[in-house]
Protein backbone atom coordinates (compact mmCIF):
# COMPACT_ATOMS: atom_id res chain seq x y z
CA UNK A 1 0.00 0.00 0.00
CA UNK A 2 1.15 3.49 -0.85
CA UNK A 3 0.78 4.99 2.63
CA UNK A 4 2.76 2.15 4.21
CA UNK A 5 5.57 2.55 1.68
CA UNK A 6 5.65 6.31 2.24
CA UNK A 7 5.85 5.83 6.01
CA UNK A 8 8.67 3.33 5.52
CA UNK A 9 10.63 5.84 3.44
CA UNK A 10 9.87 8.57 5.97
CA UNK A 11 11.34 6.44 8.77
CA UNK A 12 14.34 5.65 6.58
CA UNK A 13 14.76 9.37 5.93
CA UNK A 14 14.76 10.13 9.67
CA UNK A 15 17.28 7.37 10.39
CA UNK A 16 19.53 8.36 7.48
CA UNK A 17 19.44 12.01 8.54
CA UNK A 18 20.48 10.95 12.06
CA UNK A 19 23.38 9.00 10.53
CA UNK A 20 24.36 12.04 8.46
CA UNK A 21 24.40 14.21 11.59
CA UNK A 22 26.63 11.65 13.30
CA UNK A 23 28.97 11.64 10.28
CA UNK A 24 29.05 15.44 10.32
CA UNK A 25 30.02 15.31 13.99
CA UNK A 26 32.85 12.86 13.21
CA UNK A 27 34.16 15.19 10.49
CA UNK A 28 34.03 18.19 12.82
CA UNK A 29 35.88 16.30 15.58
CA UNK A 30 38.40 14.80 13.12
CA UNK A 31 38.83 17.38 10.34
CA UNK A 32 42.06 15.78 9.09
CA UNK A 33 40.56 12.31 8.65
CA UNK A 34 39.50 11.94 5.01
CA UNK A 35 37.67 8.64 5.46
CA UNK A 36 35.09 10.41 7.66
CA UNK A 37 34.61 13.02 4.94
CA UNK A 38 34.00 10.26 2.40
CA UNK A 39 31.49 8.60 4.73
CA UNK A 40 29.73 11.96 5.11
CA UNK A 41 29.51 12.33 1.32
CA UNK A 42 28.04 8.83 1.11
CA UNK A 43 25.47 9.75 3.79
CA UNK A 44 24.43 12.75 1.71
CA UNK A 45 24.01 10.49 -1.32
CA UNK A 46 21.84 8.06 0.65
CA UNK A 47 19.64 10.96 1.73
CA UNK A 48 19.54 12.22 -1.84
CA UNK A 49 18.25 8.90 -3.12
CA UNK A 50 15.59 8.74 -0.39
CA UNK A 51 14.46 12.26 -1.20
CA UNK A 52 14.27 11.31 -4.88
CA UNK A 53 11.85 8.53 -3.94
CA UNK A 54 9.85 10.84 -1.69
CA UNK A 55 9.61 13.50 -4.41
CA UNK A 56 11.57 16.03 -2.36
CA UNK A 57 13.60 17.22 -5.33
CA UNK A 58 14.88 20.43 -3.76
CA UNK A 59 16.37 18.50 -0.84
CA UNK A 60 17.70 15.87 -3.23
CA UNK A 61 19.50 18.51 -5.28
CA UNK A 62 21.01 20.15 -2.19
CA UNK A 63 22.29 16.81 -0.90
CA UNK A 64 23.73 15.91 -4.28
CA UNK A 65 25.59 19.21 -4.31
CA UNK A 66 26.85 18.67 -0.76
CA UNK A 67 28.25 15.25 -1.68
CA UNK A 68 29.84 16.72 -4.80
CA UNK A 69 31.55 19.50 -2.83
CA UNK A 70 32.92 17.07 -0.24
CA UNK A 71 34.30 14.72 -2.89
CA UNK A 72 35.76 17.60 -4.91
CA UNK A 73 37.62 18.73 -1.80
CA UNK A 74 38.87 15.18 -1.13
CA UNK A 75 40.23 14.93 -4.68
CA UNK A 76 41.83 18.36 -4.33
CA UNK A 77 43.53 17.38 -1.05
CA UNK A 78 44.41 13.81 -2.12
CA UNK A 79 44.67 13.68 -5.91
CA UNK A 80 46.57 10.38 -5.88
CA UNK A 81 43.77 8.44 -4.12
CA UNK A 82 41.66 6.78 -6.82
CA UNK A 83 38.76 5.92 -4.53
CA UNK A 84 38.18 9.65 -3.96
CA UNK A 85 38.11 10.26 -7.71
CA UNK A 86 35.65 7.39 -8.04
CA UNK A 87 33.46 8.97 -5.35
CA UNK A 88 33.62 12.28 -7.21
CA UNK A 89 32.53 10.63 -10.46
CA UNK A 90 29.63 8.96 -8.65
CA UNK A 91 28.66 12.29 -7.09
CA UNK A 92 28.53 13.89 -10.53
CA UNK A 93 26.22 11.11 -11.74
CA UNK A 94 23.94 11.45 -8.72
CA UNK A 95 23.74 15.21 -9.13
CA UNK A 96 22.93 14.69 -12.82
CA UNK A 97 19.99 12.49 -11.84
CA UNK A 98 18.56 15.26 -9.63
CA UNK A 99 19.07 17.88 -12.31
CA UNK A 100 17.35 15.64 -14.84
CA UNK A 101 14.29 15.30 -12.62
CA UNK A 102 14.14 19.09 -12.43
CA UNK A 103 14.28 19.36 -16.22
CA UNK A 104 17.70 21.02 -16.33
CA UNK A 105 18.92 19.44 -19.54
CA UNK A 106 22.27 21.15 -20.13
CA UNK A 107 23.30 20.91 -16.48
CA UNK A 108 22.40 17.22 -16.50
CA UNK A 109 24.52 16.57 -19.57
CA UNK A 110 27.43 18.51 -18.11
CA UNK A 111 27.38 16.55 -14.84
CA UNK A 112 27.02 13.23 -16.66
CA UNK A 113 29.99 14.05 -18.86
CA UNK A 114 32.06 15.13 -15.85
CA UNK A 115 31.49 11.79 -14.14
CA UNK A 116 32.16 9.87 -17.35
CA UNK A 117 35.41 11.79 -17.92
CA UNK A 118 36.65 11.05 -14.42
CA UNK A 119 36.00 7.34 -14.92
CA UNK A 120 37.79 7.60 -18.28
CA UNK A 121 40.87 8.98 -16.55
CA UNK A 122 40.70 6.26 -13.90
CA UNK A 123 40.58 3.62 -16.64
CA UNK A 124 43.61 5.22 -18.34
CA UNK A 125 45.53 5.23 -15.06
CA UNK A 126 44.33 1.79 -13.88
CA UNK A 127 43.55 -0.18 -17.05
CA UNK A 128 43.40 -3.53 -15.22
CA UNK A 129 40.78 -2.39 -12.70
CA UNK A 130 37.46 -3.83 -13.91
CA UNK A 131 35.34 -1.72 -11.54
CA UNK A 132 36.48 1.50 -13.22
CA UNK A 133 35.97 0.00 -16.68
CA UNK A 134 32.45 -1.12 -15.77
CA UNK A 135 31.60 2.28 -14.31
CA UNK A 136 32.85 3.99 -17.46
CA UNK A 137 30.82 1.63 -19.65
CA UNK A 138 27.74 2.25 -17.52
CA UNK A 139 28.22 6.03 -17.69
CA UNK A 140 28.50 5.89 -21.49
CA UNK A 141 25.28 3.88 -21.64
CA UNK A 142 23.35 6.14 -19.26
CA UNK A 143 24.52 9.29 -21.01
CA UNK A 144 23.62 7.78 -24.37
CA UNK A 145 20.09 6.96 -23.19
CA UNK A 146 19.66 10.42 -21.76
CA UNK A 147 20.87 12.10 -24.96
CA UNK A 148 18.59 9.87 -27.03
CA UNK A 149 15.56 10.87 -24.98
CA UNK A 150 16.28 14.49 -25.94
CA UNK A 151 16.67 13.59 -29.62
CA UNK A 152 20.42 14.11 -29.69
CA UNK A 153 20.79 10.96 -31.73
CA UNK A 154 24.36 11.38 -33.00
CA UNK A 155 25.70 12.12 -29.54
CA UNK A 156 23.68 9.23 -28.10
CA UNK A 157 25.08 6.83 -30.68
CA UNK A 158 28.64 7.90 -29.89
CA UNK A 159 28.09 7.23 -26.17
CA UNK A 160 26.36 3.90 -26.78
CA UNK A 161 29.15 2.73 -29.09
CA UNK A 162 31.75 3.66 -26.48
CA UNK A 163 29.72 1.79 -23.85
CA UNK A 164 29.41 -1.33 -26.03
CA UNK A 165 33.14 -1.23 -26.74
CA UNK A 166 33.87 -0.99 -23.02
CA UNK A 167 31.54 -3.89 -22.17
CA UNK A 168 33.09 -5.91 -24.99
CA UNK A 169 36.60 -5.37 -23.59
CA UNK A 170 35.39 -6.42 -20.15
CA UNK A 171 33.82 -9.63 -21.46
CA UNK A 172 37.06 -10.45 -23.25
CA UNK A 173 39.20 -9.72 -20.18
CA UNK A 174 36.83 -11.42 -17.72
CA UNK A 175 34.87 -14.08 -19.64
CA UNK A 176 33.56 -15.69 -16.44
CA UNK A 177 31.82 -12.54 -15.18
CA UNK A 178 28.25 -12.97 -16.36
CA UNK A 179 27.26 -9.41 -15.43
CA UNK A 180 29.55 -8.01 -18.13
CA UNK A 181 28.01 -10.29 -20.76
CA UNK A 182 24.56 -9.31 -19.60
CA UNK A 183 25.36 -5.62 -19.87
CA UNK A 184 26.84 -6.13 -23.33
CA UNK A 185 23.55 -7.65 -24.45
CA UNK A 186 21.44 -4.71 -23.33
Amino acid sequence: DYLGAYEKYQRAEDETEAARVLCQSLVEKNPNEPKFQLILAEAYLRLKRLHDRLGKLGKSLAEGRAALEITKELVKQFPAVPSYRRALAISHGNLAASLSQLGRLEDTISERRSGRDIFGKLVERFPDEPEYQASLAQDHSVLGSFLYSYKRFDQARTEWEAGVNSWQRLTEQFPDVLHYRDMLGR
